[in-house]
């Protein structure tokens, strides 16, 4: 079931960076997503788990899952208004 979750999540994501004429997502869209799955409880653990990461971790992390295309670190954003 984890699976199709993070598939889900990753698809919605994707749709956020897409509406903004973007080809790789942000973290800010990984969290809008989860609101918009209505799991807003893990919003705020999920974002500050985020503000605490390096960008280079997160690409290792991203790579590991094989979540996204791969951005290089300089296209990660990492302003999570």
């Amino acid at each position: 079931m984890f699976e199709y979750v993070k598939m889900y999540v990753v698809y919605s994501a994707n749709n956020f960076a897409m509406q903004h004429k973007r080809k790789t997502i942000s973290g800010q869209d990984v969290l809008d997503a989860m609101k918009e799955m209505e799991f807003e409880r893990f919003v705020e653990p999920l974002k500050r788990s985020l503000e605490g990461m390096r960008p280079e971790v997160m690409v290792k992390l991203w790579t590991k899952y094989d979540i996204v295309q791969y951005p290089t670190v300089s296209k990660i954003n990492t302003n999570y208004t």
